[in-house]
């Protein structure tokens, strides 16, 4: 509309061509600006500004769909290594029944290929070449051993579990991850179109002062056949007593965090075994239901990780902004 209207008013007499030429560049920036705010576009991804014309006139035009500049800098593995996991399982084999964990912790905690996985699927990263685990809802699951620094030590004051996924159906409960069981532990699942995040340590243990606490959970909605990147943070209260417990469960989406709950407290010994895409022995739910129903998951997994301190946002958002799919990118053409 401004390529006629700014123009026809020149052309009237109500507006020199000094102030036209303003008015077309003041346009263009505040449509700009308005489109990178709202796509939540980090600087790595703001529009180009080019100056090549000699029509004198101002172009807002979004291009057709082209890698992020980010994308193609992800080098997914080197990210979550530098920051030290003590568990990473990349789910990238292609043959044979070992999910070969990339932590410190290495072999100890290699994970089982259970059922009928499909390995060898296309990865949930963009640019990257390694592949991930389909899981078929019916007996798949991987299996990981137990572990002191994962959950049969004594207690843990922090935790973070980050995963991609894309599952087939949002619908009925279907477990990401867990680890624990009904007294004590921690879980990410989807259930009625939503995924949870959730901790809980409901007996008293030594002394009593940062335990019982729990149910905690948050909730985002998300989508079938859709790409996500989620992550759990749990920092403990390490001091009680219960009643003032300060402590926090976090859930990140894509990045962002969609909530985080107060009132938790350090997590104890949960020897109930670890498994991914189901539950593996038991496991609590935020509608206080549990039990051992395993409540498998059907869709894609990939790029596994935990790590035993929480990670910062800035941290979170380094494994997944670098590294999320081609995106449409606003292009501004200012011509001179």
């Amino acid at each position: 509309m401004q390529d006629f209207l700014v123009p026809f008013l020149v052309k009237q007499g109500f507006l020199n061509k000094g102030l036209s030429r303003f008015i077309q560049c003041w346009v263009a920036v505040t449509v700009a600006t308005f489109i990178t705010i709202s796509s939540l576009l980090s600087l790595g991804q703001i529009a180009i500004a080019q100056a090549n014309s000699s029509d004198v006139s101002t172009i807002l035009r979004l291009v057709p769909k082209i890698n992020s500049p980010l994308a193609a800098q992800c080098d997914y593995q080197t990210r979550i290594l530098s920051d030290n996991p003590i568990a990473y399982w990349r789910l990238g084999e292609t043959s044979g029944v070992i999910a070969t964990n990339m932590g410190s912790l290495g072999s100890a905690v290699d994970g089982s290929y259970e059922g009928s996985v499909t390995l060898g699927q296309s990865g949930l990263i963009s640019g990257e070449s390694d592949t991930a685990v389909r899981f078929d809802g019916i007996d798949d699951e991987i299996n990981i051993p137990d572990h002191d620094a994962i959950n049969t030590g004594k207690l843990y004051n922090a935790r973070t579990i980050e995963l991609w996924f894309k599952a087939d159906t949002v619908s009925d409960r279907q477990v990401l991850y867990e680890e624990g069981g009904e007294n004590r532990g921690l879980n990410i699942y989807i259930e009625g179109g939503n995924l949870y995040v959730n901790g809980w340590n409901l007996p008293v243990n030594g002394a009593g002062t940062t335990t019982p606490w729990g149910q905690s959970f948050v909730s985002s909605s998300i989508s079938a056949n859709t790409t996500y990147y989620t992550a759990l943070v749990f920092k403990a209260d390490t001091t009680g007593p219960t009643a003032t417990l300060t402590g926090t469960i976090t859930g990140y989406l894509n990045g962002a965090s969609f909530g985080s709950v107060s009132g938790i407290g350090q997590l104890y010994g949960h020897g109930d075994d670890v498994g991914i895409g189901a539950v593996n022995q038991r496991s609590f739910y935020h509608d206080g239901t549990h039990g051992p129903t395993p409540y498998h998951f059907t869709g894609i997994i990939d790029e596994v990780a935990i790590y035993d301190y929480p990670l910062t946002t800035s941290q979170i958002q380094n494994h997944h902004l670098p590294c999320i799919s081609p995106i449409y990118l606003p292009i501004i053409v200012v011509n001179s």
